[in-house]
């Protein structure tokens, strides 16, 4: 390995490129919200409802990985925010949401810390039911969220120049043009992390996608999946709120259990940090990652709460200093979350 070769956990970043890079995805999501006066959230606005959980962290984990909240055996009380990515119409296809709000969680934040308002001794976990981001770059991730305004901007009808846009998107693609880098395959990409038809938002594995550190020096990735493969409580695929519907209906017989995991960085290359379209683990022999997950912590969810979602701020930044978000997906959501989280407020 030379003295240039990435280390384990270590980022790799340009800070006025991502700065300016930053700044348009932020206006990006922006104008999406501008397009619909309903819209709270620019990142998963559709939510299917908020559970009540107790998150307990297991005994007799490795010296390794007994690190931050996962140092002592214990529980946490817990909100489970379960959303679409963009869709609101459950039919269809689309990416899902998990966001796991851990409350009074005691640790040093670190400066880059955002804390949520309603719950500011809080801990977020966010994770997608796609194992891995659409995005290799954070250039990409700007053309991504730049056509993604496109997309929503011409199913309004904005401007009167809908066959135009459409008809232009089209050739742009065929030439492999959509984007400043990736053409094509980052499309690809994108088609395959918003094309899942869930059933049930308990059913449904989640993966972080983006690394954070567990300790000092070292990289994971989160991963939930349901216990014994969940609840199988699913609904007719009737109505746009179906989902809604399948999660109230699998929480009927009692408690619904996940497990939580991490896939750890063992190479620096092969698991780079900067590029979340790698999955951690030997996809060939484990699609998914689920037989080589380490298990650190069950998720017990209680029930539904009445609703309050909105109100409530979930970054992959409001963790403590151990648990620092790594790469530079997670580095513009810090600044994008935030700046929409204060956007939502009065």
């Amino acid at each position: 390995m030379t003295s240039n070769s990435p280390k384990l956990a270590e980022e790799t970043i340009d800070v006025e490129v991502e700065a300016a890079i930053i700044d348009e995805i932020l206006n990006h999501n922006s104008a999406l919200m501008d397009l619909d006066p309903d819209m709270r959230r620019a990142q998963h606005p559709k939510h299917h409802g908020l559970a009540q959980a107790v998150f307990r962290v297991k005994d007799g984990i490795p010296d390794n990985l007994a690190r931050g909240i996962f140092s002592n055996c214990g529980e946490f009380k817990a909100l489970i925010r379960f959303s679409n990515g963009q869709q609101k119409d459950d039919r269809k296809p689309d990416a899902h949401g998990m966001a796991i709000k851990l409350l009074d969680v005691p640790g040093e934040p670190g400066d880059w810390f955002l804390p949520d308002p309603v719950h500011p001794s809080s801990f977020d976990f966010l994770l997608v039911d796609h194992p891995v981001m659409f995005a290799k770059t954070l250039a990409q991730y700007r053309a991504a969220s730049e056509f993604i305004h496109d997309v929503e901007e011409i199913k309004a009808g904005c401007g009167g120049w809908f066959r135009d846009k459409i008809e232009g998107a089209l050739q742009a693609a065929e030439a492999g043009e959509l984007v400043l880098e990736g053409g094509l395959r980052l499309l690809l990409r994108m088609k395959r992390f918003a094309s899942h038809e869930m059933r049930s938002p308990l059913d449904a594995r989640y993966w972080s996608q983006t690394p954070y550190l567990l300790g000092a020096g070292q990289a994971v990735k989160y991963m939930v999946r349901p216990e014994d493969g969940g609840t199988g409580a699913s609904v007719p695929k009737e109505g746009e709120d179906m989902l809604a519907a399948a999660l109230a209906k699998g929480l009927e017989g009692g408690p619904v259990r996940f497990v939580f995991g991490v896939h750890v960085q063992d190479d620096p290359v092969e698991d780079p940090i900067e590029d979340a379209t790698v999955p951690w683990w030997a996809e060939e022999i484990d699609p998914g990652g689920a037989g080589s997950m380490n298990e650190l912590a069950e998720i017990e969810i209680e029930g539904l709460q009445p609703d309050g979602a909105e109100g409530i701020a979930f970054s992959p930044w409001n963790v403590t200093a151990d648990h620092k978000p790594l790469g530079g997906i997670n580095r513009v959501r810090g600044k994008v979350y935030g700046d929409l989280a204060k956007r939502r407020r009065p």
